[in-house]
C-alpha cells in the first residue's frame, strides 16, 4: 500500500493526498468513504479547506489534463498495474518449483504436496488473466490502454 492516500471530492474530482492517518481519522468521522485500499471520497455534505488538501498532485493532474476524471485515471491506472504485477509473479512461478523439489527431494508425498500448494493460486490466476487478456486483446500503445480502461469505469459508474 502506498504511504500517500488520494482524496476525492464528491463529485469525483481529486483535490489531494493525505497520510494513512487522517485518511481512517475522516473515515472514522464519517466525512469521507473508502474507494479503495489507497483513495478515500468525501461525502456530499462535506467543505473542504483548499488550503488543507493542496498538493503538488493536484497540478500534476490538471498538467495531463484528467480535470473532473481524475478518479477514473487513477482506476484505470491501478488496474493496468495489477496486470503487470501478475505477470511479474507468473515469471517467479519457476523459481518457486525449483525451490519446492529441492525441499521435498527425499519425501515424494511432501513433494506433491508442496508442488500442488504451489500451483494451485497461479492456476487460478492464470485462467482469470487469461480470461480476461483474451477478451481485451488487441496491440496498442500505453495511452489507449488507459483511455479504455477510463471508458470501461466510465460505463460502469455512469
Amino acid at each position: 500500500m502506498k504511504n500517500k492516500i488520494m482524496l476525492f471530492d464528491a463529485k469525483g474530482d481529486q483535490v489531494g493526498e493525505t497520510f494513512m492517518r487522517r485518511a481512517r481519522q475522516l473515515v472514522n468521522q464519517q466525512r469521507a468513504e473508502w474507494i479503495n485500499d489507497g483513495a478515500i471520497r468525501f461525502k456530499q455534505d462535506v467543505d473542504l479547506d483548499e488550503l488543507e488538501w493542496k498538493t503538488d498532485v493536484q497540478e500534476e493532474a490538471k498538467d495531463k489534463g484528467i480535470g473532473t476524471e481524475s478518479l477514473l485515471y487513477y482506476l484505470a491506472e491501478k488496474r493496468i498495474n495489477e496486470r503487470k504485477a501478475f505477470i511479474w509473479h507468473t515469471i517467479f512461478l519457476i523459481p518457486g518449483y525449483l525451490l519446492c523439489i529441492l525441499l521435498g527431494m527425499h519425501n515424494d508425498h511432501f513433494l506433491v504436496f508442496l508442488l500442488g500448494l504451489w500451483s494451485s493460486p497461479y492456476a487460478i490466476h492464470v485462467f482469470i488473466f487469461a480470461r480476461t487478456l483474451l477478451r481485451e486483446y488487441s496491440p496498442e500503445d500505453r495511452e489507449r490502454k488507459l483511455e479504455r480502461e477510463v471508458d470501461k469505469l466510465r460505463r460502469m459508474m455512469g
